[in-house]
């Protein structure tokens, strides 16, 4: 389990915070393919020891995270907050793609999440080929 320091430990207004790393962090992956669910449930189940109530915050990717972790583990999160959240689970993230700025590895054709060593059902990204502008452009005229 790796932990971030990103968001601060808030015991004066009753917060105690875990910011768990998943990936481009040292000793995780770069890519987001298939990336397991137990993970994360380990992670509760750690803060569960010590807490009688867990939830699930995350913003953007995270609040995609979020979402299926309540989901999938409705018994373990009390509450889940997702910040910008997507309403499906996308295709995973070839970081060749996102950060290193090669196309050709933009639709990777793998899910972002797995559980029980199963790939979650997906939505493919379509890519056009050129700046987000230009998609826009396409999709509304």
């Amino acid at each position: 389990m790796k932990v971030s320091a990103r968001w601060p430990r808030r015991p004066s207004i009753g917060y105690n915070v875990l910011s768990l790393a998943y990936y481009r962090a040292p000793g995780l992956p770069d890519d987001l393919f298939e990336y397991p669910l137990d993970y994360f449930a380990r992670a509760i189940d750690w803060l569960a020891a010590f807490y009688t109530r867990v939830s699930v915050l995350g913003a953007s990717l995270g609040a995609e995270a979020a979402l299926v972790i309540g989901s999938y583990y409705p018994d373990r999160v009390r509450l889940v907050a997702a910040w910008m959240p997507t309403h499906v689970v996308w295709e995973g993230i070839d970081a060749r793609a996102r950060f290193g700025g090669e196309p050709a590895f933009a639709s990777p054709g793998k899910s972002r999440w797995s559980l029980n060593g199963k790939p979650l059902p997906f939505v493919r990204k379509i890519h056009f080929g050129g700046t987000n502008a230009e998609a826009a452009r396409h999709c509304h005229g």
